[in-house]
């Protein structure tokens, strides 16, 4: 278990939890591994002189890919045909605690998400960012295919951020906590029979109004319907909240998965819109 776990966090930067004590980590897991902290908010502005693709130095089709602690988070449309290409995109990622050994990437890629190749990069610690300031500069973008040990510049990157943490609310106004929220499954048909025998999905939730931010753990899933001859499924759960879709893992013939997978849905800061 622990070989598994060190050999996980070896790119940086990443936060790992080694569980020595079962009970102690059960009941601190969540404080370990770090909750969320807050909003990043970026408006992804304009490149200029991003480095040229191919044997014949072709202009790239870029696109931004943002990641935090090393998960991707966002990423903004494809620009085809443009070393100088303008987004005026305003993205919204959930940073974690503590925030002074994190930084935000940003992966300039060229061509679309499933078959593209990185052009150059940029990190930016998020210890810089004051609450509810907005940073706007241009940033130095560093060639990522160099062969020179030393740092290539490949470009610069406009960007304006803003940070908004999970300040303590009014007593009004808290966090709200659900845990092992049940939802019961019902077929297209909706008959009260056909409901009863299509299983059920439970999962947490964390909700933070002030901030539009919803954080929904998916725990596990009982009795689902049998869809196929070996009198089994492989389900796959989709969540949506407005134009955001998630999806969990499939789990070949199980009828009763444990998905323990986690999701954020964060919203816009219209105070950084181009």
């Amino acid at each position: 278990l622990i070989k598994n776990i060190i050999r996980n966090i070896c790119v940086w930067p990443k936060r790992g939890v080694v569980p020595i004590v079962q009970e102690v980590f059960d009941k601190q897991k969540e404080e370990l591994e770090g909750r969320p902290a807050g909003i990043l908010f970026i408006n992804v502005k304009q490149a200029k002189n991003l480095p040229r693709v191919g044997a014949f130095s072709q202009k790239g089709d870029p696109m931004i890919m943002v990641n935090v602690a090393g998960s991707l988070k966002e990423k903004t449309t494809v620009k085809n045909n443009s070393i100088h290409p303008v987004w005026g995109e305003v993205l919204a990622v959930c940073v974690y605690s503590p925030l002074v050994v994190q930084f935000v990437d940003f992966e300039v890629h060229h061509g679309k998400e499933s078959s593209s190749s990185m052009m150059c990069k940029m990190s930016y610690p998020l210890k810089l960012m004051e609450p509810f300031e907005v940073d706007s500069q241009w940033h130095h973008l560093h060639d990522m295919n160099s062969e020179s040990a030393a740092l290539t510049e490949a470009g610069t990157l406009q960007l304006d951020m803003m940070y908004k943490p999970f300040v303590q609310p009014k007593e009004e106004e808290k966090e709200e906590e659900e845990a092992d929220d049940i939802v019961v499954l019902p077929t297209a048909s909706g008959g009260e029979q056909d409901i009863a025998n299509q299983g059920e999905v439970t999962f947490s939730k964390m909700v933070s109004g002030r901030s539009g931010a919803l954080f929904v753990e998916l725990n596990y899933a009982t009795n689902l319907v049998e869809m196929d001859s070996m009198s089994s499924s492989d389900p796959t759960v989709y969540l949506s909240v407005g134009p955001k879709t998630f999806q969990s893992k499939t789990y070949e013939d199980e009828l009763n998965p444990q998905f323990n997978e986690k999701f954020e849905f964060v919203g816009i800061n219209p105070d950084i819109h181009p």
